[in-house]
């Protein structure tokens, strides 16, 4: 998708250079939505009719699969509160999908979309193309990581409005973090384990530089989680392969050298990086605040005022814990607690 998206801002640079908010939460995205899943269906259809595609069995049960089962018991609890909502409150808020800046309403018409990417994943059993799709996705990151340290202020195929700087292709730098921190463990999780020298080097060079991308992006919540599953990760391949290799650690090696080593260019490189354990440290007396008052204004500043969104939600779930109030914030609403947070979006 991120390749499709900047095919089509490039042909569009060609021809014009009036252009909107570009990215992968606007209009063209949903162009691409709709397009891209047709084309496909279409190839796998023809496949069907002309006997070059079988269907294999599946059957899937809560012991083997619990995820599948969890998640599509809360896409059918989507559509049942939708209709609650409608019901009890004439809100239809949840049945649409409109686009206001840097960020959208995600209705019914987005979770099916996303359980549709769920499904069509899950049947992939071939296991040829698990891995062409997963060296597609490490070798795009690894594209974007590029053209971010050649331009990171900006859009590299031409101007875009950003929230946040280095943010990529993405219209802030959230996305962008989290879309790394993906990335990056999917990179050294295979850098770990690969038998093949090619991958192993691809995979290395991959995890060097997603590393790099991730601590000038400075994106906590990504950084904090991505340290975190480093550190699990030796344990659960040592584990799994019942052995240990000191290739396991190298992974959070990096990481550790990184985020030290990049603290003081950061500043000179547009980004607001200066120590990640610095950040884990103001975390900690963050969270003592948050012990002793929750609800004091020093408290509601805790996490870049994360806190205080989360305390509006609580009240918003113990309002209406079931189904929920098919309330929205408006465009006004959330262009301006995201200018108080700097961050990518808030929808109740």
């Amino acid at each position: 998708m991120p390749i499709i998206t900047t095919i089509i801002k490039f042909i569009i640079n060609i021809f014009s250079n009036k252009l909107s908010v570009f990215g992968l939460l606007t209009g063209q995205f949903y162009i691409l939505m709709l397009v891209v899943p047709i084309i496909f269906m279409a190839f796998d259809l023809y496949g069907l009719i002309t006997g070059s595609i079988k269907l294999n069995s599946l059957k899937p049960t809560i012991k083997t699969y619990p995820e599948i089962f969890i998640l599509a018991g809360f896409l059918l609890w989507c559509f049942v509160a939708t209709i609650l909502q409608i019901i009890a409150f004439g809100k239809t808020s949840a049945l649409n999908f409109s686009i206001f800046p840097f960020a959208i309403s995600e209705g019914l018409p987005l979770f099916i979309y996303y359980g549709i990417c769920l499904a069509a994943a899950f049947l992939i059993k071939d296991q040829k193309i698990c891995k062409n799709l997963i060296l597609i996705v490490i070798s795009t990151s690894i594209l974007l990581c590029v053209c971010s340290l050649i331009n990171p202020q900006k859009y590299y195929l031409g101007e875009n409005i950003y929230t946040t700087t280095w943010a990529g292709l993405f219209l802030n730098s959230n996305h962008y973090g989290y879309y790394l921190a993906m990335c990056l463990m999917l990179s050294a999780s295979l850098f770990c384990i690969a038998k093949n020298k090619w991958l192993e080097i691809l995979t290395f060079f991959a995890t060097i530089i997603l590393t790099i991308v991730m601590m000038f992006n400075d994106t906590f919540g990504s950084l904090l989680t991505t340290f975190g599953c480093l550190i699990l990760m030796p344990i659960i391949l040592v584990w799994f392969k019942k052995r240990f290799r000191w290739k396991y650690l190298l992974p959070l090696a990096m990481f550790i050298v990184f985020s030290i080593a990049i603290t003081p260019i950061a500043k000179h490189y547009y980004s607001t990086y200066y120590s990640f354990f610095g950040q884990c440290y103001n975390l900690i007396k963050e969270l003592f605040i948050i012990a002793e008052a929750p609800v004091s204004e020093a408290a509601k500043q805790a996490g870049t005022n994360r806190w205080d969104l989360w305390l509006h939600a609580l009240l918003e779930i113990t309002s209406s814990p079931l189904i929920g109030n098919g309330d929205i914030f408006s465009a006004d609403d959330a262009i301006r607690m995201m200018q108080k947070t700097n961050c990518d979006g808030v929808a109740i």
